[in-house]
């Protein structure tokens, strides 16, 4: 049972040992319970070891993406008013804010002169709020999303039964970011909750997913839709190049109405040599994060992949509508998961109340005044309706 990296591998007992270092390093520092610590750099070992502890000190981790330029990274760190940054040197440099900001990947040496922020926010600490996600919600301005270990944990818990996974045989491939909410769930609490591997790149392009597909032969492959074209089009390039292109645009579309009518997946055995190219071993291909082409849906369908698309947001949590076992689905997201309520506006607008929904908006009532209804619904922000079988 391990966390992986392309350089270093550790194993779960290792990562709690670790993480009881780090955390008996930041409360040196000065970190403690209620404490908004921000965690802005590259998904690593680190990363998790970090997240772990600041859970076992009872701080909040606040999720900063940080590749966001220099204006957007201060705009956030100031308007949650952390009281330290984990980062690195180059990230640093980005952060024009008067904070004490420490080196992620050595030993938590102090990067700058400034000072540790003392203050603690009560309201944070009264509702048990473990994590400070970001999301545009209903404004160009990112809004920080208040979420409970509690509800990470249950829809996690969710997502993995529902979908099957009940013991710790698999392996995710990370290609997800930490600090967005579906790498957070699919790189971090699924893997741990279930005891499974997870291998974590620290970028994506061509050859290392090949050499990750080779080498680590990942069961659940969590993705975007950016993702999914790109295996498409690589799939297609190595298909003409092998004069197999007419083959696979006759067949594709073949395999897919026999599966969806059937219940045939002929695709897996017809295409085997594409599984292969992927490590042969991809259970679960969900896709998630923004609208999946159906072109694309039907192709990896076809291909004999479980090919789920899936429909959330970072205010409800996700996932909170998916395609489930072999009811695979191209032009919707699926049903709802367990828990998840859902009704529409007089404008179709999708109105969707979770157990596992934000606490609110930190610090912006007019946002959460926009985003809930009176009676507890998120507004989406999207148009939808039911079809005659349940799927949105």
């Amino acid at each position: 049972l391990k966390l992986d990296m392309q350089e270093e591998n550790i194993t779960y007992n290792c990562l709690i040992q670790r993480a009881d270092a780090y955390a008996e390093k930041l409360s040196k520092l000065g970190v403690t319970k209620g404490f908004k610590v921000a965690l802005t750099f590259p998904n690593s070992i680190n990363w998790f070891c970090t997240y772990i502890a600041l859970a076992k000190l009872e701080a909040i981790s606040t999720l900063i993406d940080f590749t966001l330029p220099e204006k957007e990274i201060s705009e956030l760190v100031k308007n949650t008013k952390v009281n330290l940054i984990v980062t690195t040197k180059d990230v640093e440099k980005k952060i024009n804010a008067n904070v004490l900001c420490v080196d992620a990947f050595n030993d938590f040496a102090k990067l700058n002169n400034k000072p540790l922020i003392t203050n603690i926010d009560n309201e944070l600490v009264e509702k048990n709020v473990s994590t400070l996600l970001f999301s545009s919600g209903t404004t160009s301005i990112p809004s920080a999303i208040m979420q409970t270990t509690e509800h990470l944990y249950d829809t996690t818990i969710s997502c993995l039964k529902s979908n099957n996974i009940r013991n710790d045989q698999q392996r995710f491939l990370g290609l997800l970011p930490n600090n967005h909410i579906y790498g957070l769930l699919m790189n971090v609490y699924a893997p741990l909750i279930s005891g499974s591997n997870v291998r974590i790149l620290e970028g994506i392009n061509p050859d290392t997913l090949v050499s990750s597909f080779l080498n680590y032969k990942p069961t659940v492959l969590a993705s975007v839709p950016k993702i999914a074209e790109l295996l498409k089009a690589r799939i297609k390039t190595q298909a003409a190049q092998q004069g197999k292109e007419k083959l696979l645009n006759m067949f594709v579309p073949i395999c897919y109405s026999l599966r969806t009518k059937f219940g045939i997946n002929l695709g897996k055995k017809l295409f085997h040599s594409v599984h292969d190219g992927l490590g042969g071993c991809i259970d679960i291909f969900p896709t998630a994060g923004a609208p999946i082409s159906p072109d694309t849906a039907k192709f990896f369908i076809g291909l004999g992949f479980r090919f789920m698309s899936t429909y959330g947001a970072t205010e409800t949590n996700i996932p909170t509508f998916g395609a489930r076992g072999e009811d695979l689905v191209i032009d919707n997201v699926g049903k709802a998961y367990p828990g998840i309520e859902i009704k529409f506006s007089v404008d179709g607008e999708i109105l969707i109340k979770s157990p596992y929904c934000m606490l609110g908006y930190y610090k912006n009532e007019k946002a959460n005044s926009e985003i809930f209804t009176e009676d507890g619904y998120i507004k989406s922000g999207d148009i939808g309706f039911m079809d005659q079988k349940g799927n949105l």
